[in-house]
């Protein structure tokens, strides 16, 4: 999607603030009011809805940034920058890519499951039965050697009872 806004014009053309820019052009001037700004607030506020805009509108922050490395490599961008580009598309995986994996991956499942037969233990373990889990737990002797623990369980407690000989803790 960013890539037929970017490729048509719609976005990463203009410069960084250019929601800004067009919310500017629609509101009157407001050169008038300084004169009767003592505190010298109004131009804050003009700084501030530029700062708002810019880090709100985070497509346009993605396309600048991909149309810079598109033309010269991760090595054009600075520190900041590739900062910001990582900060901005993480709200895409986030709240995009992540659900639309996760149904992917359990329609996979499912279908696996019920209509071939197969990937039974995987399924199993996405449903959240809490009996017949396991952990491994890893260790490395003092010589090097790796030695792998298996913990089951094969069936939870409905009801838990204090030990007799742990009581006195």
């Amino acid at each position: 999607l960013l890539e037929v806004a970017s490729v048509r014009g719609s976005l990463g053309r203009e410069g960084e603030h250019t929601l800004y820019l067009f919310f500017s052009s629609t509101l009157p001037d407001f050169s008038a009011i300084r004169q009767y700004d003592i505190f010298g607030l109004a131009s804050l506020y003009g700084d501030f809805m530029r700062l708002c805009m810019a880090i709100f509108d985070v497509p346009e922050v993605v396309a600048l940034h991909r149309n810079k490395i598109c033309a010269s490599g991760f090595d054009s961008l600075g520190r900041l920058e590739l900062w910001t580009y990582y900060a901005s598309l993480f709200p895409y995986f986030w709240v995009l890519a992540t659900p639309v994996v996760s149904f992917v991956f359990g329609t996979y499942l499912y279908l696996s499951l019920n209509m071939f037969g197969c990937h039974y233990n995987e399924a199993f373990l996405s449903l959240r039965i809490a009996s017949y889990k396991n952990f491994l737990r890893l260790h490395f002797d003092k010589e090097g050697r790796l030695e792998i623990f298996a913990f089951g369980v094969d069936k939870m407690p409905r009801r838990w009872c204090r030990c007799a000989e742990i009581r006195n803790f």
